[in-house]
């Protein structure tokens, strides 16, 4: 991270430079991506307090607001998806609503959180001063929070500058990651010589790198915030294969099964995903621009920007965004609701699972939310609503209502209890999924998760998380009820991550064969999952420990079980009745077990830090995935060693 600070009034010249680069920067068109994260900054005194009216010194806190996509159903028919109002890319099977969220953000602290803790609501809204918008860990693996206290009091020094003299302030922290992957033959269909790709993914290895940096630049009470990817994606190794309605599909254009020629799909050799102007305008925080956006545990909005325990970010879900974020009630005495933020805004989503608006799809989304907080404690709620008009013409118009919080209790000295949790209901219709039987299909899902963790002096972890959605088992009636995880909430390393996504990929492009199936069916491009949790249940104890200061292993075991009949809509149509994604029998839902191990390693180095870990998770399937003679496929095993500069 790079830091420098100027004194106004001590030269001329950096103050005119730094007003030519800030108007520079101010007339830069608003392009792409987006999260909302509204601050509700303090005055110099508090900034991590609600503005309130000039009258009083207020106490101001950044509130981020984040809306999330709608999130997949898996009706026969089309991709179901259905999520809060706001940019979150969530697909599931058959099309399906998208939600808003919003999410209340401190002033950024430096990236220091251990993505292996899965962090609250309070700690994802940069509330606890632990994952704010800075929060810039490498997608992978278990981190640690690698000089923390030292980071956090360098930036309270600088804001103690900044307040005093009116400083200008750039910062640029980042990082540059690079993962190797190995993963065993992976069963995706039965295997049948008359359809095209073969029964397996075809994928056993393949390189993946991020080069990721956030530019800021501040001059009380503006700042101007960047970010940017480079070379993000697959860079090489071998290419999947049949499963090109992935989000990102891994693999070539041509050439792929045999001399491995071709281009590489998937990858973004630049890509700009904010650039926005925040204000402190005394009374609230004031943002504008192109942001990305998280809410809460990040199930329906995800910004891509925050690490867990197993797994890997790889989208993140970006809206052009005006917000305004304050606390109303903060100078009308002493009681709970001084600490209440209200949250309204308006967004054009830019890119998220559901929607692309350099594909030509058009989704407006309102958000209204509001947060009480009082450290470490939070309890969220927003109202979102997304219109969206797809390039073909369907359309999707979605409400919903998502609620979150986060409870840490002192059980004894060095021992906290934390309680975190997320729900979200999705309503409303579309014309995106059309069956045999109606035209227009309502849209009711639901979907949540719980955590319970109990910690010892931050350097021990012990956590169950409990979660489901709603699954839709009918491919032929007027509803869509599966509700599917936004894809960046990660859920082990292989049962959704992996298997669940290839296969419902899998379906979704042998669906779309008019060889195979005649007419397609409309809505399929929302039936794969993108590694989102959709349809199920599922139980996932964790355990971290982080025994030395440059050592950290977690450990976690995940059981999945359907919550309705397995059914893809693929193999329904092909044999005439419901059946799973081998062809077997759609009534049978145990989705297996499987079992997780991670290790990473920290050097701090003067200017910068090293990482290197490893990941290595091996899944027993259920008999969710036998074939029609009752026949499981051979167990999956996926491994991931990983170096990451932070900076």
């Amino acid at each position: 991270m790079t830091d420098a600070c100027a004194g106004v009034g001590r030269n001329r010249r950096v103050a005119a430079a730094a007003r030519i680069l800030l108007a520079t920067l101010l007339s830069i068109p608003i392009l792409a991506s987006a999260q909302v994260q509204e601050e509700v900054v303090t005055p110099p005194a508090e900034p991590t307090d609600a503005a309130v009216p000039p009258a009083t010194e207020a106490e101001t806190a950044v509130a981020e607001t984040e809306t999330a996509t709608p999130v997949a159903t898996e009706a026969g028919t089309a991709g179901e998806t259905a999520t809060a109002a706001a940019e979150t890319e969530t697909a599931g099977e058959t099309a399906a609503p998208a939600a808003t969220a919003t999410e209340t953000v401190e002033e950024p602290a430096a990236a220091t959180e251990a993505p292996t803790e899965e962090p609250g609501p309070s700690a994802e809204l940069g509330l606890l001063g632990a994952a704010g918008e800075d929060d810039l860990e490498p997608d992978v693996g278990p981190t640690a929070e690698a000089d923390a206290e030292e980071e956090e009091e360098e930036e309270e020094e600088e804001e103690e500058e900044e307040g005093e003299t009116g400083s200008l302030h750039v910062a640029i922290p980042g990082y540059y990651q690079l993962s190797v992957f190995g993963l065993a033959p992976m069963a995706l269909g039965p295997d049948d010589p008359a359809r095209p790709f073969g029964p397996e993914l075809g994928q056993e290895y393949y390189g993946w790198s991020r080069l990721r940096a956030t530019p800021e630049l501040s001059f009380a009470p503006i700042k101007v915030k960047a970010q940017f990817d480079v070379m993000t994606g697959i860079i090489f190794g071998q290419s999947t294969v049949g499963v090109d309605g992935a989000l990102e599909p891994r693999m070539r254009e041509s050439g792929a099964a045999s001399d491995g020629g071709g281009e590489l799909v998937g990858i973004r050799p630049f890509d700009f995903r904010q650039l926005f102007l925040e204000w402190d305008t005394g009374y609230g925080i004031l943002r504008a621009g192109q942001m990305t956006s998280n809410w809460g545990l990040g199930i329906l909005a995800n910004d891509g920007d925050r690490d867990q325990l197993f797994g890997f970010n790889r989208y993140g879900d970006m809206v052009e965004r005006i917000v305004f974020a304050t606390k109303p009630f903060s100078t009308l005495g002493d009681g709970f609701y001084k600490d209440i933020i209200t949250i309204l805004g308006g967004d054009l989503v830019y890119r998220d699972h559901l929607a692309d608006i350099w594909d030509g799809d058009l989704a407006w989304q309102g958000i209204f939310a509001l947060l009480w907080r009082e450290e470490p404690q939070q309890v969220g709620m927003y109202v979102a609503y997304r219109n969206q008009t797809f390039d073909d013409g369907d359309t999707l118009e979605v409400v919903a209502v998502d609620v979150t919080a986060d409870w840490t209790i002192d059980l004894a000295e060095g021992w906290d209890l934390q309680l975190a949790g997320e729900g979200v209901g999705v309503f409303g219709s579309t014309d995106v999924a059309r069956s045999l039987t109606a035209d227009t299909h309502d849209v009711m899902q639901f979907g949540g998760a719980l955590r319970i963790a109990a910690k010892y002096l931050e350097q021990y972890t012990a956590q169950v998380e409990v979660g489901a959605s709603t699954s839709d088992a009918n491919t032929y009636d007027d509803q869509l009820l599966r509700f599917t995880f936004d894809p960046d909430y990660n859920v082990g390393l292989i049962m959704f991550e992996e298997l669940l996504a290839w296969q419902t990929a899998r379906a979704a492009t042998l669906a779309a064969s008019p060889d195979l199936v005649g007419e397609p069916v409309p809505g399929l491009e929302l039936l794969p999952t993108n590694g989102g949790v959709s349809g199920a249940l599922y139980v996932n104890p964790t355990f971290r420990a982080r025994p030395l200061e440059w050592l950290e292993a977690a450990v976690g075991v995940l059981w999945g079980y359907s919550t309705a009949d397995v059914v893809s809509p693929f193999e329904q149509k092909v044999n005439g009745v419901p059946a799973n994604y081998m062809g077997g029998d759609s009534g049978s839902r145990n989705l297996g077990v499987e079992l997780d191990v991670g290790v990473n390693f920290l050097v701090p180095l003067r200017l910068v830090r090293l990482e290197a870990g490893a990941q290595f998770g091996y899944m027993f399937l259920g008999d969710a995935f036998a074939d029609a003679d009752g026949n499981r496929p051979d167990d999956i095993w996926l491994t991931e060693g990983r170096l990451a500069l932070r900076f």
